[in-house]
């Protein structure tokens, strides 16, 4: 038996595969840490505005508040003197607190109470 003609079919190459992508390399610790710290200021920022917002709108209506009282009553209010001497004696009862609980305690609850007695002590003699 003769062997049938075999035609010769031109066969194309297949497509050579593309080039793999060139991997990444991993970032390094230091700019892993320096991102981390920048997404934290973000979020720090972030939230000191808005109180800052919310501490800055209670004090102006406070301010506000007390003007118009000392308007209808015809006072003069020292709004500023009476804050700076607040925070200050606020900052200080605070470090006190903070360096001798026990013994800031007791001198807090001995002047609460020497002014209770001094307000209701009856001085018609």
């Amino acid at each position: 038996m003769l062997a049938p003609q075999q035609q010769h079919v031109p066969v194309t190459p297949a497509p050579s595969p593309e080039p793999p992508a060139p991997i990444e390399p991993k970032p390094s610790i230091w700019s892993r840490i320096k991102a981390k710290v920048a997404s934290a200021k973000e979020a720090v920022v972030g939230a000191v505005s808005k109180a800052k917002e919310a501490v800055l709108d209670r004090r102006k209506m406070v301010r506000d508040t007390v003007t118009a009282i000392g308007h209808a009553s015809g006072e003069a209010v020292p709004v500023r003197r009476i804050l700076l001497i607040a925070v200050g004696v606020g900052l200080v009862a605070g470090i006190a607190c903070l360096v001798v609980p026990q013994t800031m305690a007791a001198a807090v609850g001995a002047v609460g109470v020497a002014a209770i007695t001094i307000a209701k002590c009856d001085h018609s003699d």
